[in-house]
């Protein structure tokens, strides 16, 4: 791998791991808020109260549990991504795609701002190493 190739597949594991981070802080710093109007508390009460039929979780549950989730997998995708082969970056670079896809439909501006920038870096230690085989 050329240098900078080296350089960008680092800086998008570093923009993953961070991306991976501040999820984690922003899960821990909304947890528990009680809202900030009557809407938003009566909301709020029900997806922790109400529990989902069959299942015995209530909304609340589901949304900390993909929010850790989250964080955990990008952790990890970031932690691969340091030391990955051309080949193991090919493949992360093409799921940071689909996620990039995802994001652009589902979420917000924070969030798709660190997969986006990620997914460049990516795509970039890829183009920069040029037609070098695979490893």
């Amino acid at each position: 791998m050329t240098v900078w190739a080296g350089r960008m597949q680092k800086s998008g594991a570093v923009v993953t791991i961070l991306c991976a981070l501040a999820h984690l802080a922003g899960h821990v710093a909304n947890s528990g808020q009680p809202g900030s109007n009557a809407s938003e508390a009566a909301m709020l009460q029900l997806m922790r109260e109400y529990r989902i039929p069959d299942m015995g979780r209530s909304m609340q549950e589901l949304v900390d549990g993909f929010s850790l989730t989250f964080t955990v997998m990008f952790l990890c995708l970031g932690l691969l991504a340091w030391s990955a082969t051309k080949r193991g970056l090919l493949v992360i670079t093409a799921a940071m795609l689909i996620e990039s896809a995802i994001g652009f439909r589902y979420w917000f501006m924070a969030p798709n701002s660190f997969i986006w920038t990620a997914t460049l870096c990516y795509a970039l230690a890829l183009l920069l190493d040029g037609g070098k085989k695979t490893g």
